[in-house]
């Protein structure tokens, strides 16, 4: 199976710990991996290929925090675009 997790947002809607530049889905709101983490850890679950879809602003962070991805799992857009461009 091959998993798609879209990895984007503004950063509005847990501000104020959201921001912008790092928005909920880089946050340990829960325990000590943040969302994105914790969404990859139950997608290799599901099978080896994972891919993560982030925007160029927030792809460094992304890229840290899921570190043992190779470059080929990022698949980066150059800016928001919304959920469904991103699957497209």
């Amino acid at each position: 199976m091959i998993t798609v997790i879209i990895a984007g947002g503004s950063g509005t809607r847990q501000w104020p710990l959201s921001t912008p530049e790092f928005p909920k889905h880089l946050l340990k709101l829960t325990g000590d991996r943040s969302l994105i983490q914790m969404a990859y850890d139950r997608a290799k679950r599901l099978g080896d290929t994972v891919y993560i879809v982030t925007e160029a602003s927030h792809s460094d962070h992304v890229r840290e925090q899921l570190a043992e991805l190779p470059n080929e799992a990022f698949l980066i857009e150059p800016g928001r675009r919304g959920t469904g461009h991103a699957i497209v």
